[in-house]
């Protein structure tokens, strides 16, 4: 039995790109997001993706979706708020203006075919408030 084309691994970052070699640079891979406040939409965050298992030329139906903290599944507001690039063996999801309205783990995934979901769970929280610092 053939092996179907499945995610091996995925991140979210800030910037993913190939340079001049083909090489894949991933610049400030984030776990987590400390805001200053909510509601709050980011400029651009970008998720990355290897694909394991695809046969050579192989088309893959990607698609991408991000739930809420109440586990409500929210799409981008116009289709210029995300770009997916499918480079060889990776994705890489560009998000533009992704709102958050509140604290929890958000859940980022992308979807091949009608079956095959792999998800990464960012927590989101707010900065605490500066505190005065103590003098003795």
């Amino acid at each position: 039995m053939n092996a179907m084309a499945h995610i091996d691994w995925m991140h979210l970052c800030e910037l993913a790109y190939f340079d001049r070699q083909s090489r894949l640079c991933i610049v400030g891979m984030t776990t987590h997001f400390v805001l200053p406040s909510l509601p709050i939409r980011l400029r651009q965050i970008m998720i990355v993706a290897r694909v394991a298992d695809a046969r050579p030329g192989e088309r893959l139906d990607v698609g991408f979706g991000l739930a809420t903290p109440a586990g409500v599944w929210i799409s981008p507001n116009s289709s210029d708020d995300v770009h997916v690039e499918v480079t060889g063996e990776h994705v890489l999801v560009t998000l533009r203006d992704v709102p958050f309205q509140e604290e929890g783990a958000h859940r980022f995934g992308i979807q091949l075919g009608a079956h095959q979901l792999a998800t990464v769970d960012v927590p989101v929280v707010i900065m605490p408030a500066s505190q005065p610092a103590e003098f003795h």
